[in-house]
């Protein structure tokens, strides 16, 4: 089976989670904690199989580091939770 991805902007979608049929998704930091929140709201975190920061720096930056490090405590509650899947990895 074949993967899709997508890119995902802060441009707002009908939705906010991830699209139907996209396997991968590519956005921001911001972008991200709306679709995570969505995807909570919706009772679909357990879809969650990876998530990759490639912009660690950022925890120290004052203006959006604050948003990574909620994200990233935010998944590691939830994945202690059991509300992840149980092979999620950060």
């Amino acid at each position: 089976q074949q993967s899709r991805g997508g890119f995902f902007s802060n441009v707002s979608t009908t939705s906010g989670g991830m699209h139907p049929g996209v396997d991968v998704g590519i956005c921001t930091i911001e972008k991200a904690n709306n679709m995570l929140n969505r995807m909570l709201e919706d009772g679909v975190a357990k879809d969650l199989g990876l998530v990759v920061v490639d912009e660690l720096h950022l925890v120290g930056d004052s203006s959006r580091g604050y948003m990574l490090e909620m994200i990233l405590l935010k998944l590691r509650l939830l994945q202690q939770a059991g509300r992840l899947a149980s092979d999620f990895q950060i």
